[in-house]
């Protein structure tokens, strides 16, 4: 039998239990915005999947209440959107993409479990660039160009179980959402926002890019049509970031991606 608790109220307990594991509170990383609150009361917190006996891994849960007496609405779309989340990462078993377990609805509470990443974020790595007045190699940045292409082309060309293609696109490609780990794998997460033909997905409401702008392609800041070439010409801006990213240099060009933009 499953239980839960409020995660909203209480933290630093056992936020729900499923089966033989359970879902507690990793105090150790009271990060502001991990533990941060939502105004419809979706939250995302670190924690520890374990047993009764043990800690078995670090995981990221996400949860969103029951109901919300301001906009119904509003939150049964962002839970329908959370379940098509956890529906579509079903198909997405690859060993550079962030696992999604669940969902899980627990008395009413909805739960989404993910792997977390130890790492760092490519964001990180070019702020470290920066600070350090350093280039990062050009092969480090081809490393994680054909790692992180090798992800992306296997989301979008996964199939469903019936050999249908799914036709996802991920459409939040951004230095933020690619991880170095510590042994040096290369790890693609957050497919939120991802576009696919998986049937009676939720669509989008307003005509809108979706993800970090900065980095979007032509066609969808025009909120037009996607396609796998959307999230190429995403991917090129990260790599073109983290390439030219770092001190000045006359062996080096300068620009970035919004100067790459004009020419």
């Amino acid at each position: 039998m499953a239980t839960s608790r409020q995660p909203w109220s209480v933290p630093g307990v056992i936020l729900f239990s499923h089966g033989d594991l359970s879902y507690e509170v990793d105090l150790s990383r009271p990060l502001v915005e991990e533990l941060a609150q939502s105004r419809l009361g979706e939250m995302t917190v670190p924690a520890w999947e374990r047993t009764a006996k043990k800690r078995l891994r670090e995981v990221i849960v996400r949860s969103l209440p029951p109901t919300s007496s301001d906009e119904p609405e509003t939150l049964e779309r962002m839970r329908a959107r959370l379940r098509e989340e956890a529906h579509l990462a079903t198909y997405l078993q690859h060993l550079r993409i962030v696992r999604i377990l669940g969902p899980y609805d627990v008395q009413g509470v909805l739960y989404v479990v993910s792997d977390r990443v130890e790492g760092t974020s490519i964001n990180s790595l070019i702020t470290y660039s920066q600070m350090r007045e350093k280039f990062l190699s050009p092969a480090f940045c081809l490393y994680v160009g054909a790692e992180a292409a090798g992800a992306l082309h296997y989301a979008h060309t996964c199939k469903d179980e019936n050999g249908a293609p799914l036709g996802i696109v991920h459409r939040d490609l951004s230095p933020a959402r690619i991880f170095l780990e510590p042994e040096g794998g290369v790890m693609l997460t957050d497919f939120a926002r991802a576009r696919s033909l998986l049937p009676g997905r939720v669509a989008t409401t307003l005509p809108r890019p979706q993800g970090d702008v900065f980095y979007c392609s032509p066609e969808t800041l025009l909120c037009e049509e996607t396609d796998p070439r959307s999230d190429l010409f995403s991917l090129g801006l990260v790599l073109l970031e983290l390439a030219t990213h770092g001190a000045t240099s006359t062996a080096w060009p300068t620009y970035g991606p919004a100067t790459w933009r004009r020419l």
